[in-house]
């Protein structure tokens, strides 16, 4: 939140409204060179440039931004006894509020990006998920539960991504298999890929299979 703010701060005389908010997203999401070079790292090893065709995951935050969507379980900041919450106490499953702000919020927007790869960074995310589709609310197939939040100060990023690294690669190849093309979020709705999946299925198998 405080790069956002910083980055409109700094900019917003010298860009118009649209871009500039966008621009903010694209410099906060994962912001920090630790973070945001964990979470590419952890992303390039499992193959998702060859999925997305593109270069490196990197591109992500730059001139591929069209490619992600990142958001929050909670899409609204969050403080417990004038604290920023951290995701555990109280659980988010667990609280009226919360899981009002994840059927309204969260749910919605889930539910509008068919066919996203969905990366639930960090183990409080991923068990909403899985209650969302233990409950049957999210529809999406291609969910990498598990995935370890980025974060530097996450001592077992390394451990859980080792031991799931090769899950990981396993689902990237199944959907592939889901459909002929790839829709992923943009500003404007969804964006639709088409391309010789095949020849990337192919390639995914050989190289990461």
């Amino acid at each position: 939140m405080e790069l956002a703010f910083n980055y409109v701060r700094h900019h917003i005389t010298h860009e118009v409204e649209g871009h500039l908010l966008s621009n903010a997203k694209n410099h906060a999401s994962f912001g920090g060179s630790v973070m945001r070079k964990n979470l590419i790292d952890m992303l390039d090893g499992i193959g998702l440039p060859t999925f997305l065709q593109i270069d490196s995951s990197e591109q992500l935050f730059h001139e591929k931004s069209d490619l992600l969507h990142t958001t929050s379980v909670l899409r609204y900041p969050v403080f417990v006894d004038g604290e920023n919450y951290s995701g555990s106490t109280p659980k988010m499953l667990g609280h009226d509020l919360f899981l009002k702000m994840i059927d309204e919020l969260l749910v919605p927007e889930l539910n509008s990006l068919k066919n996203a790869v969905i990366v639930p960074t960090g183990k409080a995310v991923s068990d909403v998920l899985k209650y969302l589709v233990d409950e049957g609310k999210v529809e999406n197939e291609t969910i990498l539960f598990n995935f370890p939040h980025p974060s530097g100060a996450n001592g077992h990023r390394k451990s859980i991504y080792a031991a799931n690294k090769e899950l990981f690669k396993q689902q990237l190849l199944g959907a592939c298999n889901l459909s002929g093309s790839l829709e992923t979020s943009t500003d404007k709705g969804l964006l639709s890929q088409e391309g010789n999946w095949s020849n990337i299925e192919k390639y995914l198998k050989k190289n990461w299979g």
